[in-house]
C-alpha cells in the first residue's frame, strides 16, 4: 500500500520570475513548518507520502521542480533544457515525455511526470482525459490518493477528480481518495506569514453519499450508504444491508415488516450530510407503500417498483408469487 501524491504544476506567478512564492506551509499542526516554494513537498512529509504524481503543461515550471527536489544535487545543465523547452513552448506543443525522465528518478518510487495539454478546446479536453485514465491505470491496488489543487490552471482538477472517480468505480482499481488540499496562499497575513493547507475531504464525502443515494434509488443496493452510516449509527446501517438483501432475494414476505424498519430509519437524526440523503431515498421508497395494508398490496407495489427499475426478472418473479 503506498500514500500517492497527484499535483500540478503551473507556469508561476502571471508577469513574474518561473517560480512559486516560497511559503511557510502548515498543516493542522501551526507549530510544525514545511518552508518551500512547492506545495507538493510540504505534503510529502506531511502525510508520509511515498510516490507522486504531477501533473502540468510544456510550459510549466518544470526546472524550479527540479531545483526544489535535487536541493545540493543539481544539474544545472538539465535545469536550463527544461527552461529552454518551457520557454519555447505553448498551447500547441507536442508532449514530450522523455523530458522529464530525470525528474521522475529524482522522486523515486515509481513517480511519474505526466505532460498534458492546456485543454484550450474540445480535442485537447477529451485527450487530457485519455492522459489521466491512462496515468492513473498505474496505481496499485489499496494505493491512498491524496489530491493538491493549489496550482496550475483551475480545470485541471475537474479531470483528476472525475478521473479517480472512474479508475474506483469503473476500472475496479481498489484504491482511495483519500483527502483533497489546497495551499491558502491568500490568507497567510492572518497567520503570521503562515500558509494554511486546507483539507477540502468534505467533498469526498459528499461524493460517497451522492453515490450511495444513487444506487439505493436506482437498484435497492444499499452497501454504500450502509457504510457511510456505519461511521455513525452501526445498528442502523446493519438494518440498511438487511433490508438490501431482502431486496436483492426477492424475500417478498419479509417486506413488510423491512418498510416499517426503514421508515423508521429515515426519521433518525443523522450528521449534515446524512440529514440530506437518507430520508429522501428511503422515502421515496417507502411511500410507495403507504396505502398497503395486505401482503399481496406490497408484494404487487414491489412488482411494479422493479419494473420501472428495469429489473425484469425479479419483477416477474415477484408477481409470480
Amino acid at each position: 500500500m503506498r500514500n500517492v501524491l497527484i499535483s500540478f504544476i503551473g507556469t508561476g506567478p502571471l508577469n513574474s520570475s518561473r517560480d512559486y512564492k516560497t511559503a511557510k506551509y502548515f498543516f493542522k499542526d501551526e507549530d510544525k513548518i514545511h518552508e518551500s516554494s512547492f506545495i507538493a513537498s510540504a505534503l510529502g512529509e506531511f502525510l508520509n507520502i511515498d510516490t507522486y504524481y504531477l501533473f502540468g503543461t510544456m510550459k510549466s515550471i518544470w526546472e524550479a521542480v527540479y531545483l526544489n527536489f535535487a536541493k545540493e544535487n543539481k544539474d544545472e545543465d538539465y535545469a536550463f533544457k527544461l527552461y529552454e523547452s518551457a520557454s519555447n513552448s505553448n498551447y500547441n506543443t507536442e508532449l514530450d515525455n522523455a523530458l522529464f525522465k530525470d525528474i521522475e528518478l529524482l522522486l523515486g518510487s515509481d513517480s511519474k511526470i505526466i505532460p498534458i495539454y492546456y485543454g484550450i478546446n474540445e480535442k485537447q479536453i477529451e485527450k487530457n482525459f485519455e492522459i489521466f485514465a491512462d496515468a492513473l491505470k498505474n496505481l496499485q491496488n489499496d494505493d491512498n490518493i491524496y489530491l493538491d489543487i493549489t496550482h496550475s490552471f483551475r480545470s485541471l482538477p475537474l479531470f483528476a477528480t472525475t478521473a479517480i472517480s472512474f479508475i474506483q468505480d469503473v476500472a475496479t482499481k481498489r484504491v482511495t481518495l483519500k483527502g483533497i488540499y489546497y495551499g491558502m496562499l491568500e490568507v497567510n497575513n492572518e497567520f503570521d506569514n503562515k500558509t494554511p493547507i486546507i483539507d477540502l475531504s468534505y467533498i469526498i464525502n459528499l461524493q460517497n453519499w451522492i453515490k450511495g443515494a444513487y444506487a439505493f434509488s436506482s437498484f435497492g443496493k444499499g452497501e454504500k450508504i450502509a457504510e457511510l452510516m456505519k461511521e455513525e449509527d452501526e445498528i442502523s446501517a446493519e438494518k440498511v444491508l438487511d433490508f438490501s438483501n431482502v431486496l436483492s432475494f426477492n424475500y417478498v414476505h419479509e417486506l413488510k415488516s423491512q418498510i416499517n424498519i426503514l421508515t423508521s430509519l429515515s426519521k433518525h437524526e443523522y450528521s449534515y450530510l446524512a440529514k440530506l440523503i437518507v430520508p429522501i431515498v428511503f422515502s421515496d421508497f417507502t411511500k410507495r407503500f403507504i396505502h398497503c395494508k395486505q401482503q399481496s398490496e406490497y408484494q404487487f407495489e414491489l412488482c411494479k417498483w422493479q419494473f420501472e427499475k428495469k429489473m425484469y426478472a425479479l419483477s416477474c418473479l415477484c408477481l409470480i408469487e
